[in-house]
């Protein structure tokens, strides 16, 4: 599999260190709730190692669940 670009790479990274900060959450409990370590959310957010693209979805999914907890989920999203 290709390496990503580095700029990309560090795009995400600084997304990801970002949004944790506006979140206000710890890597632990972003690694809890995408399924992966700490240490690995640790290592993306040094750049010692770039997510893979499983990883990546993991990681969105998690950010969007952990930004909208308090939120009720919109009823068109009804699974229909």
């Amino acid at each position: 599999m290709p390496t990503p670009p580095r700029d990309s790479v560090r795009v995400t990274v600084d997304g990801m260190r970002e949004t944790l900060g506006e979140l206000g959450l710890s890597q632990s409990a972003l690694a809890r709730e995408a399924g992966v370590s700490r240490q690995e959310v640790s290592r993306w957010l040094r750049g010692d190692r770039a997510p893979t693209t499983r990883n990546l979805l993991a990681l969105a999914m998690a950010l969007q669940r952990l930004a909208y907890a308090d939120e009720p989920w919109p009823e068109h999203y009804n699974g229909d």
